[in-house]
């Protein structure tokens, strides 16, 4: 049986999210023109702290919910084909 991905400070890395060597997070996911697309952030969840001198923006889990959002309504749409 496989291991689960983790970061550095143990927490579960979901599909499509990998820790870099410089601490930052890193979400790959396909558009909707079958490109692949990168979002890079600082925080794992709302409770990380963002490094001194870098931008604090968004978070993966935010970004998570938007994209089984789209997933989702792209089934709904391919149903009703």
């Amino acid at each position: 049986m496989s291991e689960k991905r983790r970061d550095h400070r143990g927490r579960i890395l979901h599909n499509g999210e990998i820790q870099l060597s410089d601490g930052r997070y890193r979400f790959k996911y396909v558009d909707e023109m079958g490109k692949e697309r990168c979002v890079y952030s600082w925080r794992l969840d709302h409770n990380d702290a963002t490094p001194k001198g870098k931008r604090r923006r968004y978070r993966f889990g935010r970004w998570r919910r938007k994209f089984r959002q789209i997933i989702l309504s792209r089934l709904q749409q391919m149903a009703e084909i």
